[in-house]
């Protein structure tokens, strides 16, 4: 959930984000909220409850999960002709930390920060391990796999064996 002080202006944008990846436009619920339901995820945009001005969280990124980098690159392009903002870098596949992930990244009309995010290819030299692309449950997992060590990392690889991901 995010704060806005225009729902209208929030709508417009938020209905180009959903719709551009094959969502439905929000609807306002009871209480005054907008309300986007999607691949089984709800996403709110409300009035600060407490009446206050609406603010951005400071170091807050909210992520969405997209199937391919067409899907990332279409939700960019339509948050930017809606009123987004675009920030850091153009969006693209950004490596590190032993993986590759595709990345687009957007301010909302209120100065939320937002990203479009597709898990990739990881890979470890220290194991030899080179996985495929996958999505960005596996992908988030799998960073906080890169953070352990030895034994603990080599048991990770036998877990993603085990479900179906291939190793080299």
């Amino acid at each position: 959930m995010v704060g806005s002080d225009d729902l209208d202006k929030a709508k417009t944008f938020y209905d180009a984000l959903f719709t551009a990846v094959g969502g439905r436009a929000g609807s306002m619920d009871p209480n005054g909220r907008l309300v986007y339901v999607h691949n089984g995820t709800a996403f709110l945009v409300t009035k600060p409850i407490d009446g206050e001005v609406a603010s951005c969280g400071n170091g807050m990124t909210i992520g969405f999960a997209m199937d391919s980098t067409e899907q990332a690159d279409a939700w960019h392009a339509a948050g930017s002709a809606a009123g987004g903002k675009e920030i850091e870098d153009p969006p693209g596949w950004r490596e590190g930390g032993g993986q590759r992930l595709y990345l687009a990244y957007l301010r909302d009309p209120d100065g939320n920060k937002l990203c479009a995010l597709l898990g990739g290819e990881v890979f470890n030299g220290m194991f030899g391990l080179t996985l495929p692309a996958m999505g960005p449950l596996e992908a988030a997992a799998l960073w906080e796999a890169n953070l352990l060590h030895g034994s603990e990392l080599e048991h990770q690889a036998v877990g993603w064996v085990e479900r179906g991901i291939e190793t080299e």
